[in-house]
């Protein structure tokens, strides 16, 4: 019997993005990578009311370049996107 998945492992059978997008709300980025909390907060994002947003939404209300944070979280240890090159990422 196998144990029962958590995290990535979880929805791994739904065919999810291995990558952050920026149409995932931050509720579900930081469900699939926990460790994007850090990158969220170095951008003042992730606190709990910004949850529900999507993260373009949240960015664009910031007042943010979507593409500056997708970027920073693609390429944090344990975050999506980690060990893929851009045009892999562009692909996903």
């Amino acid at each position: 019997m196998r144990p029962i998945a958590t995290g990535r492992e979880a929805h791994h059978h739904l065919r999810e993005p291995l990558v952050i997008t920026e149409t995932m709300t931050v509720n579900h980025i930081l469900r699939m990578w926990p460790e994007a909390r850090a990158v969220l907060g170095r951008f003042k994002l992730g606190c709990e009311a910004d949850g529900i947003l999507c993260l373009d939404e949240l960015c664009w209300w910031r007042g943010l370049d979507v593409a500056v944070v997708l970027e920073a979280l693609r390429q944090a240890p344990g975050v999506a996107g980690e060990g893929l090159t851009k045009r892999e990422m562009a692909n996903v």
